[in-house]
């Protein structure tokens, strides 16, 4: 009798501790759902700039313009300093 009821407190321990694994799981799947959503979200944006970038030429042309300093052969760049000891 003794043993049995060893054997059951045995059982049970480990049924309580697969049980908390189990929920630490199904957390760790919605957190990584969650992740995967928001990824797959990044990749449409990104996809739909491209195809922005690819088929409006004149898109292509302000974003290089804007982030890389692109100037067309007929265009002169002026750069001002915001420096403050330049404004006393």
């Amino acid at each position: 009798m003794g043993v049995c009821l060893a054997i059951l407190g045995w059982y049970g321990r480990t049924l309580h501790e697969l049980k908390q694994e189990l929920a630490s799981y199904k957390q760790r799947e919605q957190a990584l759902s969650e992740a995967l959503r928001n990824e797959c979200l990044t990749l449409s944006q990104k996809k739909k700039f491209l195809q922005h970038l690819i088929k409006d030429e004149a898109f292509m042309r302000w974003l290089a313009h804007e982030e890389l300093g692109y100037v067309e052969p007929d265009e002169v760049l002026y750069k001002f300093s915001s420096d403050k000891t330049l404004e006393k």
